[in-house]
């Protein structure tokens, strides 16, 4: 992701995207996703769970190299053509502010309170 992503906007859009149920969805690519729900599910689910390991993994301590690595993300490809405005790194921190916004800290803790529902239930919402 750049620098610049707002991942709690770009979630709030799939999900509102979802809510439309569309039977096709025209990509920015020029693709046609004839059966777009499963994927939109699949991504917001991706989402999610990528933000609440970033979350117990910031929790535990790691700064965002080292969650990175933790997490086995590799650079894209992209990040060298973009000067490095696209990486890894980005998308940790996108997932960081996320989870300041939906995951309030716990008062004293300074850990993330981190929701074990199962992701079906927060696509609900």
């Amino acid at each position: 992701l750049s620098a610049d992503c707002d991942l709690f906007a770009m979630m709030g859009s799939l999900r509102t995207l979802a809510e439309l149920r569309p039977e096709r969805v025209f990509t920015g690519s020029g693709d046609v996703v004839r059966t777009p729900l499963p994927e939109l599910h699949a991504k917001i689910g991706d989402y999610v769970r990528l933000c609440r390991d970033v979350a117990r993994l910031e929790a535990a301590g790691f700064d965002v190299p080292d969650i990175v690595r933790r997490l086995g993300r590799s650079e894209p490809a992209i990040r060298r053509w973009t000067f490095g405005h696209v990486s890894a790194g980005n998308l940790v921190n996108a997932c960081r502010e996320y989870n300041a916004i939906v995951f309030p800290s716990r008062p004293g803790s300074g850990a993330p309170s981190v929701s074990d529902r199962p992701i079906s239930d927060s696509l609900r919402q």
